[in-house]
């Protein structure tokens, strides 16, 4: 989606991540959202209503019963956030009075293109944490024109062009199953395999050599 996108140099990178998105997601309203919206057979909804709202736990030996946000651990959880978000950002954007240039969407982060400066950028922020008492947003801008976004470093290039490559906290160790390992080869070389496969989707043609 970013490939070859070009950007302003006066436009920011910005990514918002959303509080605690799971334990935050008004279950009995995305439910409403997904049979207005997509009006599913009645069966479908019968059984997943059951999934979300019957959810219990054991705390210091008392048993309770979670009353608001979705499960978690269940696979119902990320499809039924992921929904709720679709709707809140077509809410949210609709009501805005300025919008971004790009916003890409992954769960509870967002990648966005802001190009009406950094005080309007503070208002958008404003709008994003007031359009659901559930939802809030924390947002980081980046630095030296580059923003780290989920394990992709994106950055903006002197031709305009916007350019990524693979991104790693500080805190990664670099450190694999051994070669020398007794696991079955298989499971060795799926792992440098899937290094191979990561980099190839993820670096640009600047900096995948250096990457592999």
């Amino acid at each position: 989606m970013i490939k070859d996108l070009h950007v302003e140099q006066r436009d920011l990178l910005v990514s918002f991540d959303v509080v605690s998105l799971f334990t935050q997601v008004p279950v009995k309203e995305t439910l409403e959202i997904i049979k207005n919206k997509y009006q599913p057979p009645k069966h479908l909804m019968e059984l997943t209503e059951p999934c979300l709202t019957n959810t219990y736990f054991i705390y210091k030996g008392q048993r309770y019963k979670q009353i608001e946000g979705a499960p978690m651990g269940s696979p119902l959880s990320p499809v039924i956030a992921d929904l709720f978000m679709e709707e809140f950002k077509s809410r949210a954007l609709a009501n805005a009075t300025h919008k971004p240039k790009l916003w890409l969407r992954y769960i509870d982060d967002t990648f966005v293109i802001w190009p009406h400066g950094k005080e309007n950028l503070n208002n958008f922020l404003t709008h994003l944490n007031s359009t659901h008492s559930k939802i809030k947003f924390t947002m980081e801008t980046e630095t030296n024109k580059q923003l780290p976004f989920l394990d992709v470093l994106i950055y903006k290039k002197t031709d305009g062009i916007v350019g990524h490559t693979i991104y790693q906290k500080k805190i990664h160790t670099n450190r694999y199953l051994n070669a020398q390992s007794h696991h079955h080869p298989s499971q060795i070389n799926s792992v440098a395999k899937t290094l191979i496969v990561r980099t190839k989707c993820l670096a640009d043609k600047t900096h995948i050599k250096t990457k592999l």
